[in-house]
């Protein structure tokens, strides 16, 4: 009973401190496009969305490309964004977290 009360106070915290980043992109966040190379889904959801992690690739210039792993809310199938090409948005400096834009 004490272990899934603390399970679920991590789990909140963990979405509360992910939403909040989200928040922070939105208001302040650069706007570019990347490449998603592959997708990992994690088990934490909220509503209709899912939390995943996404292998971006982010062209540079005379095929250079950055590639990260970075953590973002979807609402479809995750596996459907493979080999696409996403407008995102980020903070300046950290790639940890991304806003799909559409």
């Amino acid at each position: 009973m004490v272990c899934q009360q603390v399970h679920r106070r991590m789990y909140q915290r963990m979405l509360s401190r992910h939403l909040r980043k989200r928040a922070a992109i939105l208001e302040n966040g650069v706007q570019l496009y990347a490449d998603v190379q592959d997708c990992y889904g994690t088990q934490y959801s909220l509503a209709p969305f899912s939390l995943v992690r996404l292998r971006l690739s982010i062209p540079l210039q005379d095929q250079l490309a950055l590639e990260r792993v970075s953590a973002a809310f979807v609402a479809c199938e995750a596996k459907q964004l493979i080999g696409k090409r996403l407008r995102i948005r980020f903070l300046p400096g950290d790639l940890s977290h991304v806003v799909i834009t559409l």
